[in-house]
């Protein structure tokens, strides 16, 4: 049996990473097909997984980064709270460390009061941009 494979476009790799944390490997496949583009939901699905992008089904996962960037914090200060065993996390994929959106609230809740005094007081209001 022979497999054909076409190169990924810059196109194409920019909306799938736009997309991957937004949308399922269907969904993607319909929006790279408004664009013109055709690939099924297997060969997004397996680009994502090479890029490092978690491929579940549902999307309430969350990055160490983006945790950071969220909470305007350095990543390695969501290391040390993975190391100190404040935040569990669900695995490692390609050395990024995922969280779900479970766990992630109930760290929130927990050590809210450590997380408020830690962030300058400039940050403490609702944030909008770090």
């Amino acid at each position: 049996m022979i497999i054909k494979t076409t190169k990924w476009t810059e196109e194409e790799l920019t909306i799938l990473e736009a997309k991957a944390e937004l949308y399922t490997p269907k969904q993607i496949a319909s929006i790279l097909k408004r664009h013109g583009y055709f690939r099924t939901p297997d060969a997004i699905s397996t680009k994502l997984w090479n890029l490092g992008y978690s491929t579940r089904p549902f999307l309430d996962n969350y990055s160490a980064a983006e945790i950071a960037r969220i909470l305007c914090v350095h990543p390695t200060t969501v290391s040390g709270w993975v190391r100190r065993g404040w935040l569990s996390t669900v695995g490692i994929l390609l050395d990024i460390i995922r969280f779900v959106n479970g766990i992630l609230k109930g760290f929130l809740t927990i050590h809210h009061s450590i997380l408020k005094s830690a962030l300058p007081k400039s940050t403490q209001k609702p944030l909008t941009t770090c």
